[in-house]
């Protein structure tokens, strides 16, 4: 039970951890990516990049703690189902690290274009045009598709254990697919613009609900403690 109530809280902090990363590197790095991209100005916001990349590691190592601890707990009631936990959710973090090379790459790229003068450095242009795509894509695959992919799982589990009271879980079902299907249409070229932050704000306000459950109040102790295990 002890054990339980740590890890309850281990994985709540992350939650949190990571939920305010993301959200702060969108605030930080959004704003200077803009399209058609702009060199210049983004050699001008060095700094800033540089935080967003330090923000996104941040998060990715949050989404791969909370994978771990959590592992020994859903593998007693479905050792498949919280092995693909772990995989969607290293997925996420992988995806991420890919976004934070193309940002840093970015701003070399940036960089070499200020020092070598607006027309010298228009070459450059076309593989800083890749490298935002390169983030762009990176982002829409693991933060949303691999994401919302681990929060079915986490969330089917959650309802079927009762190891948190069932309507968190029924919530991030419903938020969960709401963003997939967001992420399913961006692979084809659908954008979602300013309606972006409504489609997204459901799982957010829920990631944020289950994490501060997870440190005030914990795991249903009665679920914990009853676990049955189940290989496949």
């Amino acid at each position: 039970m002890t054990n339980g109530r740590s890890t309850a809280t281990i994985v709540g902090v992350l939650f949190l951890v990571a939920f305010i990363t993301y959200a702060l590197d969108g605030m930080i790095v959004g704003p200077v990516l803009t399209s058609p991209v702009d060199l210049a100005g983004i050699a001008l916001s060095a700094n800033q990049l540089a935080w967003g990349a330090c923000l996104v590691l941040l998060g990715a190592g949050s989404v791969i703690g909370i994978a771990i601890a959590m592992f020994p707990i859903l593998r007693r009631h479905h050792e498949g189902l919280a092995l693909g936990y772990v995989g969607a959710r290293t997925v996420e973090a992988l995806l991420s690290l890919v976004a934070v090379v193309a940002l840093l790459s970015l701003l070399t790229v940036s960089q070499q274009h200020a020092q070598a003068g607006a027309a010298a450095g228009a070459p450059l242009e076309p593989l800083a045009t890749l490298l935002v795509a390169t983030q762009d894509w990176a982002f829409l695959i693991g933060s949303t598709i691999a994401f919302c992919l681990s929060a079915l799982i986490l969330y089917a589990l959650l309802y079927r254990t009762k190891l948190v009271p069932r309507f968190i879980s029924v919530w991030g079902l419903i938020a969960a697919a709401m963003w997939l299907t967001t992420g399913f249409l961006g692979l084809f070229g659908y954008s979602f613009d300013a309606t972006w932050y409504i489609w997204s704000l459901p799982i957010m306000t829920n990631e944020l609900f289950l994490a501060v459950w997870l440190i005030v109040r914990g795991f249903n102790a009665t679920a914990l403690a009853g676990a049955t295990p189940v290989r496949a």
